[in-house]
């Protein structure tokens, strides 16, 4: 990765964090930063890393979510 599109993620983080308390403001900057599916994407990612972290097994994510083992 070069330092330019480093320097780009920095600056989204900092973006996110002046917004991140302003709810609206947030999802609405997240739907225009990405594509509908990009935004489904992430909620479906989120939900398997909440899942993962509390100790549920793989397989169980997959099927609970409805999604590919290899996506988990």
């Amino acid at each position: 990765m070069k330092n330019r599109d480093l320097d780009n993620y920095d600056e989204l983080i900092v973006v996110i964090q002046q917004i991140a308390s302003q709810k609206g403001l947030l999802k609405d900057f997240l739907q225009d930063l990405m594509s509908p599916a990009e935004y489904r994407e992430m909620h479906t990612r989120f939900a398997i890393v909440k899942r993962l972290y509390h100790g549920m097994p793989q397989r169980e994510v997959a099927k609970a979510l409805g999604v590919g083992v290899a996506t988990v």
